[in-house]
């Protein structure tokens, strides 16, 4: 089963993951509900279990890293489908902000790593421009995360305040559209830092 679910070669390690990442960026808007929740949330999952990989295939890490980090990032996800669902009647706050740490710890662990990989190739070749395009939605996907985990935390963090039920695809857009200096202007951030 891994060998279908993970690259075959080191050669192609960031193909499937930029299509994952591009997918998931694609469907964000389209997908909504439990069911749409749900599917974002495997593709977020799988990304990290890709980007796992790729890291723990290289000679200083061993076996048992890659299924250490994969069992911590699948109790992140089980604990984000039971509150998709509504299993959870308390502590979601909490849990949520458990889960989003989680996830962001290990995207911007990802980002360093492969952005380490990137600059210090000897060799461009499709997969190191694969990597690189990676590296650029991952840091998207982890400012989505970050404002999300800035929502959780402060439910007037935005202005106008995002929805409840989608507040993660609204703040990818708000991550994307801010990250490529469009800036729409139709979610801002309403909170004062220090």
């Amino acid at each position: 089963m891994t060998a279908i679910l993970l690259p075959r070669s080191r050669h192609t390690k960031y193909r499937q993951l930029l299509i994952t990442l591009g997918l998931r960026f694609i469907a964000s808007p389209f997908l909504e509900g439990t069911i749409g929740d749900e599917i974002l949330s495997f593709m977020l999952f799988y990304a990290i279990i890709l980007t796992v990989y790729g890291i723990c295939s290289h000679s200083f890490a061993k076996k048992y890293h890659f299924w250490l980090f994969s069992a911590v990032a699948s109790v992140a996800f089980v604990l984000e489908s039971i509150i998709i669902l509504d299993w959870l009647t308390f502590g979601r706050t909490a849990t949520r902000v458990v889960i989003l740490v989680i996830y962001s710890v290990y995207l911007a662990a990802a980002i360093a790593f492969m952005s380490w990989e990137v600059m210090t190739a000897r060799r461009v070749d499709r997969d190191l421009v694969r990597g690189g395009i990676c590296i650029y939605l991952l840091i998207g996907f982890l400012w989505a995360l970050l404002y999300s985990l800035l929502q959780t935390l402060d439910s007037h963090a935005f202005s106008p305040p995002l929805a409840p039920k989608t507040f993660l695809a609204q703040a990818t857009y708000f991550s994307f559209t801010t990250f490529t200096t469009l800036g729409m202007g139709t979610f801002c951030l309403s909170v004062k830092l220090p």
